[in-house]
């Protein structure tokens, strides 16, 4: 947990930062999309796929506007858009305006994400796209 605002804007702007190198770096040598470089540590050791493999593939191909296929790739893929392009946006606007709008929403967010009635359903989705993207072989 995040304990204060600056504290999570640095790690909120260093995970868009990394996410951004890593699409520039799969842009720049991997671009041909028949091979693409396993660097998920849970599939190395269990030949799985987890529930997040495919969202560079996912990212790529809203990238290139094929939306069904970046949804059938790995739903996962448009929520990581959304903050890529949304969370830069909105510290650099709360450091401007000396706010804390995102950073309060976090907070909020992440009280209700405790609570079963929310966790559950979210956990069973996550479950559900795991399961998925072991039976598509990704």
């Amino acid at each position: 947990m995040v304990r204060n605002r600056y504290g999570f804007y640095v790690l909120l702007l260093s995970a868009c930062t990394v996410g951004y190198s890593w699409l520039l770096y799969n842009f720049l040598t991997l671009n041909n999309h028949t091979h693409h470089k396993v660097i998920c540590l849970f599939k190395k050791v269990t030949h799985l796929p987890c529930p997040s493999c495919g969202a560079t593939r996912s990212l790529e191909c809203l990238l290139h506007g094929k939306l069904t296929q970046a949804i059938l790739i790995n739903p996962l893929g448009l929520i990581v858009a959304f903050i890529l392009v949304v969370a830069p946006i909105w510290v650099t606007y709360d450091l401007i305006t000396r706010k804390s709008g995102l950073y309060h929403l976090y907070r909020r967010v992440e009280i209700q994400l405790k609570k079963p009635v929310l966790a559950l359903p979210l956990v069973l989705l996550i479950l559900a796209n795991w399961v998925w993207n072991i039976s598509k072989g990704l």
